[in-house]
């Protein structure tokens, strides 16, 4: 709630936090939370009929709390993979919360995502935008994620792709200082996308977060 004030509205009272009650609000801690193995499978098999989820569910069940990534090469249907796992954990349980983080891409992929997901779950970039704000989206994405683990909630996190993220935090000032690796990747790069990665995680007394990326292979460029 807020009041008029003399110049700009004044907030009084708060009445939700990331879409939670406030007076019910309690969490634990994302980082101080002790985590435990995954123990509650992700159902994907008989929501989409497709028989790529169902060798998934057959050779590679994702619980929830696991970190998970698609690595093929280019243009071999990763994106296209990823977008059928993506909806088929949205309408299979209505209790875990599916977000969905798509990094420089080109906006006729972002539009068949935005066809499906409602904006407060899809964040996006596409490559008229530049490093900083694909790495701000990212980190916003994460934060909200963690928020909502804290508070209980299973949440399932989509990323394409880690490679882009990568790219894009190698060209921003904060990988600056770091040893730079084969094909100029700065090493302060890893650290960045190994945190990013490694976030995922099942809580002992709270929700889940896990993480699904795709990573491009076999592109040619040594970065």
């Amino acid at each position: 709630r807020a009041r008029k004030g003399e110049k700009i509205l004044v907030a009084t009272e708060v009445l939700s936090i990331n879409s939670l009650l406030a007076k019910s609000f309690t969490r634990t801690s994302f980082d101080e939370e002790l985590p435990c193995y995954p123990n509650e499978a992700i159902e994907l098999d008989g929501v989409e009929n497709k028989s790529s989820l169902k060798y998934v569910d057959w050779v590679m069940p994702i619980q929830k709390g696991q970190r998970a990534c698609i690595v093929a090469s280019p243009k071999t249907g990763k994106s296209q993979m990823l977008y059928d796992l993506s909806l088929a954990a949205k309408n299979a349980d209505s209790k875990t919360e599916v977000l969905v983080l798509l990094i420089d891409q080109a906006p006729e992929s972002v539009g068949k995502f935005r066809r499906v997901f409602p904006n407060d779950t899809l964040v996006y970039t596409t490559y008229e935008d530049d490093a900083q704000l694909h790495v701000f989206a990212a980190d916003f994405l994460l934060k909200r994620a963690k928020r909502l683990v804290e508070h209980g909630v299973d949440v399932v996190l989509f990323v394409d792709s880690l490679s882009s993220l990568a790219k894009a935090y190698n060209d921003t000032d904060a990988s600056i200082g770091g040893k730079t690796l084969m094909g100029g990747i700065e090493s302060k790069t890893l650290q960045y996308i190994k945190r990013f990665f490694g976030a995922a995680r099942k809580l002992e007394k709270g929700g889940s977060l896990t993480i699904i990326g795709t990573i491009a292979s076999d592109t040619g460029n040594p970065a």
